[in-house]
């Protein structure tokens, strides 16, 4: 695709086998990933090291789903979605700062279906490869609003879902479309409760939420 450049700043066809999918940079990001080409296209920005090339889409499920789907005709062999989440309830292993691996995942991608407080997730993968070894194999679902989350927390549980976000189903069922193998590695960034707005304490920079940060960027550099 010739207009690739301008999509994501950079041309597919120089991307790496690895391709990183994240809504949003971490801190030191570019620098540990050892990134040093890193361009602004429109709707993404893009730039590589010698073994990965990271891909920032901005959040929400429309565009992390379409930045995968047009990685089809480019050399990426693996796809890992790395980003923030939410916990359905905190334990001792999943709580503020903690790194997951999506395991199994469903969607309520939907924003107007989630309006109705009676949405049933749905399933989109399930028994996903773990590759990651300090990150706890968990069951997530992607959703298509913040806001209503704690509406869904009995649904949450009665599937045995443990941690939500918004990109995941989309970029999970764009890599299947395409026919490129998916993984996902987020770090806790709230618990869900009606009295606390996911917008506000998913701000919190705490000294939990940048280690979990530093935890994924160095689990990306383990894969080579």
């Amino acid at each position: 695709m010739q207009k690739t450049a301008e999509i994501f700043g950079h041309p597919i066809s120089i991307f790496q086998k690895t391709c990183v999918i994240a809504p949003f940079l971490f801190a030191g990001m570019l620098k540990d990933l050892e990134i040093l080409d890193f361009k602004r296209g429109f709707p993404f920005s893009s730039g590589s090291s010698e073994h990965l090339t990271l891909i920032v889409t901005g959040m929400g499920a429309t565009l992390a789903g379409d930045a995968v789907l047009l990685l089809k005709d480019s050399p990426c062999q693996n796809i890992v979605l790395t980003g923030s989440c939410g916990a359905v309830c905190e334990t001792e292993v999943i709580q503020l700062g903690a790194v997951v691996q999506i395991a199994a995942l469903y969607h309520l991608e939907s924003f107007s279906e989630m309006l109705s407080a009676a949405a049933t997730p749905r399933l989109v993968a399930n028994n996903l490869p773990v590759r990651f070894k300090d990150a706890l194999p968990s069951v997530g679902c992607s959703v298509g609003s913040m806001f209503m989350e704690h509406c869904y927390l009995s649904a949450f549980k009665q599937f045995g879902i443990q941690v939500v976000d918004l990109e995941a189903s989309a970029v999970f069922s764009a890599s299947q479309w395409i026919g490129i193998p998916a993984s996902a590695l987020l770090y806790v960034s709230d618990v869900i409760h009606a009295s606390t707005h996911p917008f506000i304490s998913g701000r919190t920079d705490s000294t939990g939420i940048h280690n979990a940060q530093k935890t994924i960027l160095n689990s990306l550099k383990g894969l080579f």
